[in-house]
């Protein structure tokens, strides 16, 4: 790009680079890769888009489960996807941050159970700021909230880590294989119910009901 500039009194002519088309190309792909090795997204997952997701002869619930992801992905709202296994509620959550990592935004994918084991390493020594990562992260994905025994330390980190993302208005989107909120908020030992309190604030509890695609799949 080529223009003439007055600088200081003088006509110039100022060339400017702009990336061609390929380049240009390169870099989206490149920041693609880097936004989806940073949302720790699993390999199994990463092809559990929405247009994957099927719904046909799935049932009401499993219809409007997809439709409120769509829905809480354009609001920036927060969700709790819950049911029972297999019904698709980690692929929705997937789903979620593939649109975003595809309009180039950050995001993070964490499987509770290993979250958690990953902050019991770092207290031993092990080093890191996961903690850190999941309060600040714009958008994060908490998968399978509720399968880890609720023990005091347990309701303590996952009660911080909500709280925080409340206060600062950051959109969480959790799974959880309890059906309901008292059976989750049991599961979370005695922080459960300020934990169910959050949620139920920062967005829209989703049921998610119909039979285990897994076991189902190639019948």
């Amino acid at each position: 790009d080529i223009a003439l500039e007055d600088l200081d009194g003088f006509r110039a002519v100022v060339v400017r680079y702009l990336p061609c088309g390929k380049s240009q190309e390169s870099a989206s792909e490149a920041n693609a890769q880097r936004l989806m090795a940073n949302s720790q997204l699993p390999q199994r997952l990463k092809g559990c888009t929405f247009e994957a997701y099927e719904v046909k002869g799935k049932g009401e619930d499993i219809a409007k489960a997809k439709g409120l992801a769509r829905v809480a992905l354009d609001e920036g709202s927060s969700l709790v996807l819950a049911g029972t296994a297999g019904v698709g509620k980690t692929h929705l959550a997937s789903a979620m941050i593939l649109e975003r990592i595809k309009d180039g935004h950050p995001s993070l994918f964490l499987s509770v159970p290993e979250f958690l084991q990953a902050l019991r390493d770092e207290m031993n020594g092990g080093g890191g700021n996961l903690f850190d990562q999941a309060k600040g992260t714009p958008f994060l994905v908490l998968d399978d909230l509720g399968a880890e025994r609720g023990s005091a330390w347990v309701g303590e980190k996952i009660y911080t880590l909500i709280n925080y993302r409340y206060s600062q208005q950051l959109q969480t989107v959790i799974t959880t294989n309890r059906m309901n909120p008292t059976d989750l908020a049991e599961s979370l030992g005695e922080q459960g119910q300020r934990i169910i309190s959050r949620l139920a604030q920062m967005g829209t509890w989703v049921k998610v009901a119909g039979k285990d695609y897994r076991l189902t799949k190639g019948r």
